[in-house]
């Protein structure tokens, strides 16, 4: 879990930064990367992110683009919320069988989930 990191693609308020903090930290993920917030306040963010979470936070790496986010990665995993058009449909992999995927793959892989 060391090697997986969380990239936030232009969240739009800041209480969902905090609130991945505090999946993340669940899941023992350590470092967020927010990508070209919107207009955050750091102090919402770490109000949702609770105490418990509160270093993920203050360990936020900004960027500017997805480029200079994805750049030291070997593997990257996109998430939607959206169903998207029929063809990407065609090439997606239910969450449930995201650990399928990773767990084989070489420990010093970095990861990304964006």
């Amino acid at each position: 879990m060391r090697n997986i990191k969380i990239i936030l693609n232009r969240p739009t308020y800041s209480g969902n930064i905090g609130s991945v903090a505090c999946c993340a930290k669940n899941m023992a993920i350590k470092k967020l990367i927010v990508m070209d917030p919107f207009d955050i306040d750091v102090e919402e963010s770490a109000k949702m992110a609770i105490h418990a979470a509160l270093d993920v936070v203050e360990r936020i790496r900004y960027v500017s683009s997805l480029r200079e986010a994805r750049a030291s990665f070997q593997f990257i995993l996109g998430t939607t919320a959206g169903v998207g058009s029929s063809h990407l449909r065609q090439s997606m992999v239910p969450s449930t069988e995201l650990a399928e995927i990773v767990a084989p793959l070489p420990a010093d892989n970095r990861i990304v989930r964006v």
